[in-house]
């Protein structure tokens, strides 16, 4: 198992103490994972699975895919509802989701043009509209921190399941 663990986190191009970092462990105990030292727990094991969405049965034995297979777009939503529900700002997320659940498909339409736009940068944000509070305590900055490193890291796993899925239709 700890050559599998190894190829997951360069799969995932991460090094030893940012892997530690998202599964709440230490470099060093990552490092003896690796070398072979001593065994993860059932419960570490869990977690890196769950953490990076690796097989399981993978995981343990080498048989299968490394990665699970993409979620249904129903569960993917349901754990994206899930994660935002997580954290500062939670009943504002619910009252934004209870909204776009009531919008129809005209609404929708003008939502879609005016977030392409946005991201397109071709519409301002109205003058009227505050800006972001900028985090002021040093905890609020670290939750941020946080936040953004989940996003890259599930932009690399999703990078890394894409390029195994690839690599499994050629093999």
């Amino acid at each position: 198992m700890h050559t599998r663990i190894k190829k997951v986190r360069k799969t995932l191009d991460l090094t030893q103490q940012e892997f530690a970092d998202s599964i709440g462990s230490k470099r060093n105990t990552v490092a003896t994972y690796e070398l072979g030292r001593i065994a993860p727990s059932a419960a570490v094991i869990s977690l890196i699975c769950k953490t990076f969405n690796v097989s399981e049965r993978w995981l343990r034995t080498g048989e299968g895919e490394m990665f699970n297979q993409p979620q249904s777009r129903k569960d993917e939503i349901q754990r994206i509802v899930e994660q935002m529900m997580e954290g500062r700002k939670a009943e504002f997320k619910y009252r934004l989701i209870s909204v776009l659940n009531r919008l129809d498909e005209d609404q929708w339409g003008a939502l879609e043009d005016y977030l392409r736009e946005i991201l397109d940068g071709r519409s301002a944000v109205p003058e009227q509209a505050p800006l972001p509070a900028k985090p002021e305590t040093e905890q609020e900055i670290d939750q941020e921190v946080e936040r953004y490193r989940q996003q890259l890291l599930s932009e690399k796993i999703r990078a890394a399941q894409t390029s195994s899925v690839k690599e499994s239709d050629v093999g």
